[in-house]
C-alpha cells in the first residue's frame, strides 16, 4: 500500500472514530445537561486539571517514542507497560491523599470523595496504553474505533440511567470511570499483545531523551489547556465553572473531530518517512492545507451558531455558556494550528525545541491570565483566545526557521481559507439577522455558511478541494 493510500485509510478510520465517538458523547451530553445541574458539571470540571496532568505523567511521552522507534522490541513494550502501571498507581495514591486539600482549595467539601473515585480511571487507562500504542504504530485504527465508540455508547447508557435515578454529580463520575474500564477491557480482549515478565532500564534509557522533552512539552500544554477551569472555579463560582465546562465540552467535540484524526493518523505514517526530509515536508504541507480547510469551514460556523445551538439543544438554563462557547471555538482554530506544527516537530525528533516553545507559551498564557483575572470570567476566556493566537503565530515563526516550511509558506497555505471564512461568516450573519427561531437560525446559518465557503473555495481553485473531489467515485478527475 502506498503512503498516500495508507494516509487516506488512516484518516478515514480516525474520522469515523471521531464522528461516531463525538456523536455518542454529544447525545449523552445533551440528555445529561437536562437531567443534571450546572453545579454538577462544575464539580467534575474542577478536577479536570488533575486528571489531565496525571495522564500526561503516566504516559510519559513513551507512547510517541515507541511509535517513532523503528526497531522497538517486545522488551521495550513490556518495560513501558510496567512503568506506566507503576506511575499510575503512585499518582493515584498521591491524589487519594490530596483529595481533601483539593476540596479545600475550591471550598467544595464533596470534591474529596468524588476525586477518590474519579481518579481510579487513571489506573484503568494506563493498563491499555501499550495495546493502543501498538494499534497506532501498525496503523490499525479500525480496532481503536471499535473500542472508543463501544466504550462511549455503553458508558453513556450507564450514565444516563444513573442521572435519571437521581445520582447527580456521581453519574458524571461513573461516566469517566466506566469509559476507562470498558475501553481497556476491549483493548485487552481484541489485542493479542501481553506483557512479558521483563523490565529493562536500557529500554527506558534509549527513549528517555525524546520522551522527557515530550513529557515536559505535554505537561505545559495540559496546564495551559486546563488552568482556566482551575482559575474560574477558584476565583469566581462553581456555577460559572459549570457554564465554562459545558462550553468547553462542546467546543472540544468540534476541535477533536477536526484535529485528532489528522494528528493520530499522520504521526505513525510520517514517522516512516522521517529520514526523507523533502518528502516529509511535502506531506506535512498537504496535511496543513487539508486541516485548515476543514478548520475554517467548521469552527467559525460554530461561533456563528453558538447561541441558537445551546438554546435549542440544552435550554435557557445554559444561556450563559454562549459567550464561552464562541470564544473557545474561535480560539480552537489556533489550537489546531499550533498542534499541527507541534506534531511535525515530534516526528522530526526535535522535542527539545518543542519543550522550549512550550515554556515560552506558558509564560505568554500566564502573563495574559494574571492581567485578566480582575475583570471576570468572560475576560479571562477572551485572554485565553488571545493567548492561543499569539502562541500559534510564535510556533509557526520559530519552527518555520528550523524546517523547510517557512512562516511565509505557512501563511500562504492558511490565509486563503481564513479569508473565505470571514466572507462566509459575514454573509451568513447578515442573511439571518431578522430570524428569531433557534431551529431556523441553525438551518439557515449552517446552510448559507457552507454554501458560501465551499463555493468560494471551488471558484478559487482550492488544491484541497480539488483533491477531495477527485476521491468522489462519481466525479470526473480534475
Amino acid at each position: 500500500m502506498t503512503l498516500k493510500k495508507k494516509t487516506a485509510t488512516a484518516l478515514i478510520w480516525n474520522l469515523v472514530d471521531r464522528l461516531l465517538s463525538q456523536f455518542s458523547y454529544f447525545v449523552t451530553g445533551l440528555i445529561l445537561a437536562k437531567l443534571l445541574s450546572v453545579t454538577d458539571f462544575g464539580l467534575v470540571g474542577a478536577l479536570s486539571l488533575f486528571v489531565a496532568l496525571s495522564s500526561i505523567f503516566i504516559e510519559g511521552g513513551f507512547s510517541s517514542a515507541l511509535i517513532r522507534k523503528q526497531n522497538a522490541t517486545e522488551k521495550d513494550y513490556s518495560t513501558i507497560f510496567y512503568f506506566n502501571m507503576l506511575v499510575s498507581l503512585t499518582l493515584y495514591l498521591v491524589l487519594y491523599f490530596l483529595s481533601p486539600v483539593i476540596a479545600d482549595f475550591y471550598d467544595q467539601p464533596q470534591l474529596a470523595p468524588i476525586g477518590r473515585v474519579l481518579f481510579l480511571s487513571l489506573i484503568f487507562n494506563s493498563a491499555g496504553l501499550i495495546q493502543n500504542t501498538l494499534l497506532s504504530k501498525n496503523i490499525n485504527f479500525k480496532m481503536q474505533t471499535f473500542a472508543n465508540v463501544s466504550s462511549l455508547i455503553l458508558s453513556g447508557g450507564i450514565t444516563i440511567f444513573l442521572a435519571y435515578k437521581g445520582y447527580g454529580v456521581w453519574a458524571l463520575v461513573y461516566q469517566t470511570l466506566s469509559i476507562s474500564i470498558i475501553k481497556t477491557g476491549f483493548l485487552w480482549i481484541y489485542s493479542s499483545w501481553r506483557p512479558m515478565l521483563v523490565f529493562s532500564t536500557d529500554s527506558i534509557r534509549s527513549m528517555f531523551g525524546y520522551s522527557t522533552n515530550l513529557l515536559g512539552s505535554q505537561f505545559i500544554n495540559t496546564v495551559f489547556l486546563n488552568i482556566y477551569s482551575l482559575i474560574i472555579g477558584r476565583f469566581f463560582s462553581v456555577q460559572e465553572l459549570g457554564f465554562y465546562a459545558q462550553a468547553q465540552k462542546m467546543s472540544d467535540m468540534a476541535i477533536s473531530v477536526l484535529n485528532n484524526p489528522v494528528q493520530t493518523a499522520t504521526f505513525p505514517i510520517f514517522s516512516i518517512i522521517q529520514d526523507d526530509t523533502e518528502r516529509l515536508v511535502n506531506a506535512f504541507r498537504k496535511t496543513m492545507r487539508f486541516a485548515m480547510f476543514l478548520c475554517f469551514w467548521f469552527l467559525p460556523m460554530l461561533v456563528l451558531m453558538s447561541r441558537p445551538l445551546i438554546l435549542f439543544l440544552i435550554g435557557d438554563k445554559w444561556a450563559d455558556s454562549v459567550p464561552f462557547l464562541q470564544l473557545l471555538s474561535f480560539g480552537g482554530v489556533f489550537t489546531i494550528l499550533a498542534a499541527l506544527v507541534n506534531n511535525y516537530v515530534r516526528v522530526c525528533g526535535k522535542t527539545d525545541l518543542l519543550f522550549r516553545l512550550e515554556i515560552a507559551k506558558l509564560i505568554v498564557a500566564l502573563s495574559i491570565l494574571v492581567l485578566t483575572i480582575p475583570y471576570g470570567a468572560i475576560v479571562v476566556v477572551i485572554g485565553q483566545a488571545a493567548a492561543k493566537i499569539v502562541i500559534a503565530l510564535m510556533n509557526m515563526f520559530f519552527i518555520g526557521k528550523k524546517i523547510k516550511y517557512s512562516f511565509s509558506m505557512q501563511c500562504k497555505d492558511i490565509i486563503p481559507y481564513s479569508g473565505i471564512a470571514i466572507i462566509a461568516f459575514a454573509v451568513s450573519y447578515a442573511a439571518s439577522f431578522y430570524l428569531t427561531s433557534n431551529i431556523l437560525l441553525i438551518l439557515l446559518q449552517g446552510t448559507v455558511y457552507t454554501l458560501v465557503y465551499l463555493g468560494l473555495a471551488y471558484k478559487g481553485n482550492s488544491v484541497v478541494m480539488r483533491e477531495m473531489l477527485n476521491y468522489l467515485p462519481f466525479k470526473k478527475k480534475i
